[in-house]
């Protein structure tokens, strides 16, 4: 077995098992600790917490490697969708494409709509804000329907990579599968839409960060008590984290990607960063919502502290009972 598929095991195991636990423990202070000020936002933050989950157990199911060659593009699935046959791991693959676009809308839809709430008082404003935002989703719908037009022939595929990288351990990933032709316009412009992606959801959620903290500072400050505020500024704050996430993530899987598609030459280890790039706000989503939503701060903080607290007690009656029963 080569080494970064025995890295690239490993890492998925301990990728899925954090994030099993980090979303179980959401999906509990979403339900337990939502305070009066921000429930609205839960029907944001279930969808993003399973929209989030879901994209880790895909990426878990798949573990995929993409492999370029002249004309296709290969799919080397580690994961257990290697088992069932090269059509499932097709579609896991688009299926995974598309939820790294809708977890990294979602977050910017609970922007837009945290930042309607404090532009409009009225909630209907705010609400009919947010569902012309709603018509944002479309754009990871394009994509998906847009792959299925390209040619499938998964046989031809597997030929091509066979003779193309004679030098690869194909293997512990079956009868692989994938895009017969990455180069057919539909495949390019899938591409396009991802690489513009990565750019305008950092800036859109930059600008409405900006007006958010801007009607915060000026008309609430007085209206509103300190700790409302400061939970506000930490929520907006928190969430253009979260949407500048793709910008860190997903620009280094866009110039990569292209680079090994079109310059004909392959970087190993970049065969592996689609997958890796693309679920890294898997891990860090719940811990900025942790973070900056104070709420579930507090109650993460009374957990760790008392656990420790009864460790601590613990040990110090530990002396006192031995000394009872020596004597």
């Amino acid at each position: 077995m080569e080494p970064l598929q025995t890295i690239s095991r490993v890492y998925w195991t301990i990728f899925f098992s954090i994030c099993l636990c980090l979303h179980s423990s959401m999906f509990l202070l979403i339900y337990y600790r939502t305070s009066r000020t921000i429930r609205n936002l839960r029907w944001f933050l279930y969808p993003s917490n399973t929209a989030s989950f879901v994209l880790a157990t895909v990426a878990f199911i798949l573990q995929v490697r993409n492999v370029n060659n002249k004309i296709s593009m290969a799919l080397l699935c580690d994961g257990i969708c290697k088992f069932i046959g090269p059509w499932f791991c097709y579609h896991c693959y688009n299926l995974l494409l598309t939820m790294i676009t809708v977890t990294g809308l979602i977050n910017l839809h609970t922007l837009c709509y945290r930042t309607m709430c404090l532009k409009h008082f009225e909630t209907r404003k705010s609400n009919r804000a947010s569902l012309k935002f709603s018509l944002h989703y479309l754009i990871p719908m394009t994509p998906l329907i847009l792959t299925y037009f390209a040619p499938i022939n998964h046989a031809d595929v597997y030929m091509e990579t066979l003779n193309l990288h004679p030098n690869y351990n194909f293997e512990p990933y079956k009868n692989f599968g994938g895009f017969a032709n990455s180069h057919h316009f539909c495949m390019n412009f899938n591409t396009a839409i991802y690489a513009f992606n990565t750019i305008y959801f950092p800036i859109i959620g930059n600008y409405w960060k900006r007006i958010a903290m801007k009607i915060l500072k000026s008309s609430i400050s007085t209206a509103s008590s300190k700790s409302t505020r400061v939970m506000s500024e930490l929520l907006v704050k928190g969430l253009n984290l979260q949407v500048l996430l793709p910008l860190i993530c997903y620009v280094p899987i866009s110039i990569l990607f292209c680079w090994n598609k079109y310059s004909g030459q392959q970087i190993e280890i970049s065969q592996y960063s689609i997958a890796f790039f693309g679920t890294l706000p898997c891990f860090f989503d719940p811990l900025l919502q942790i973070y900056f939503i104070l709420p579930y701060r507090s109650a993460v903080r009374r957990l760790i502290f008392c656990g420790c607290s009864a460790q601590t007690s613990v040990a110090n009656s530990s002396p006192n009972r031995g000394t009872i029963l020596s004597v």
